[in-house]
């Protein structure tokens, strides 16, 4: 994984799984890996070993980054012959159960986040207009920037993005003048951008504060978070709004597939109201309840069909005897010139 270039941190996080996969699943020989082993551990419920969730039962997610790194494992053994198969394709993935769910900000709620943030402003506007995940912010420098071009832009070095393709976005006149006021005059090049804003690529006690000074929850009624990667999955639905094709949305989010893109777009957070006030408006054109009678025609006469019970062949056939009286009744009457028209 250092070889191919892969993040640090996810590179210490597998050696840390396998380590712990090899140790608690008694793995000594190739041997001893093995599918029910494997499985015989998973179901022991193993606990978490820090983090906010120590001393709890890993979740089903975090099972599963277990089987992936064992899966690699042995695909690698795979490549090189040392092994004839992978023994974890017969594993079933879990359900997945998220611990939690990241919120969206509103646009309101993201105006008062950096009103009320201080100098911190830049670095959450950045965040919004960019989607850049939090560790590619910490590691941006200056000579990431072009902000004395008649195009700036932002052009963060590869090593930060999590999937090594290039991610380079052009920056709104806003969040260009706020990095100019950010910039000192006499900077290095290698300097970070956010050095003072940003303390570490994992706290979030600073943006607690901000939080708070804005008089917003880091954790909502809905048990929605509203953590630094909030801001990621803010912008990428924000973008997805925009109505703008899969592609070029893809190409602003930096992500490669649209499965990966679909988990950062919150449908509740869409507007939908926008949307719908855009629709034909159908409610002037109903037809009234003394309208509705079955088959009225477009001169108000009802209309029906052969056969039907109020057909004309029908009432002419049922009202028969009924005329047959009315006529003997009237021969005798004088005409007035006001008679009924009597069918027959």
């Amino acid at each position: 994984l250092k070889t191919l270039g892969r993040n640090r941190q996810y590179v210490w996080d597998q050696g840390q799984r396998l380590r712990r996969l090899q140790a608690e699943c008694s793995w000594q020989k190739l041997a001893d890996l093995t599918a029910e082993s494997f499985e015989d551990w998973r179901q022991s419920e193993p606990l978490c070993v820090m983090g906010r969730r120590k001393g709890k039962a890993l979740s089903n997610k975090t099972l599963n980054d277990y089987l992936n790194a064992a899966s690699a494992f042995c695909v690698w053994l795979e490549r090189r012959k040392r092994t004839e198969a992978n023994p974890m394709d017969v594993v079933d993935r879990l359900q997945g159960d998220p611990t939690f769910v990241r919120g969206v900000f509103t646009p309101e709620q993201a105006a008062r986040l950096l009103k009320a943030s201080g100098d911190r402003w830049v670095l959450y506007l950045t965040a919004l207009e960019t989607s850049y995940r939090r560790s590619t912010l910490y590691h941006l420098t200056w000579a990431c920037t072009q902000l004395d071009s008649d195009s700036p832009m932002i052009r963060p070095d590869v090593r930060t993005i999590k999937n090594r393709d290039e991610h380079a976005l052009p920056l709104r006149p806003g969040l260009h003048r706020a990095l100019l006021d950010l910039r000192p005059k006499n900077y290095e090049p290698s300097g970070r951008v956010f050095k003072d804003l940003l303390p570490t690529t994992h706290d979030v006690h600073f943006m607690k504060i901000d939080l708070n000074r804005a008089g917003l929850p880091f954790v909502d009624d809905q048990s929605q978070v509203y953590d630094f990667h909030a801001l990621r999955h803010t912008a990428c639905t924000w973008a997805a709004a925009t109505g703008e094709s899969g592609a070029v949305f893809r190409a602003m989010s930096g992500h490669k597939t649209e499965a990966a893109a679909s988990r950062y777009l919150h449908m509740t957070a869409m507007p939908v109201d926008r949307l719908m006030s855009k629709m034909p408006d159908l409610a002037g054109t109903h037809i009234g309840t003394h309208e509705m009678r079955t088959g009225a025609g477009q001169d108000g006469t009802e209309q029906h069909k052969p056969g039907s019970r109020n057909s004309p062949e029908s009432l002419q056939t049922k009202e028969k005897p009924a005329l047959a009286a009315a006529k003997a009744g009237l021969t005798n009457m004088t005409p007035t010139g006001f008679e009924p028209v009597l069918l027959g």
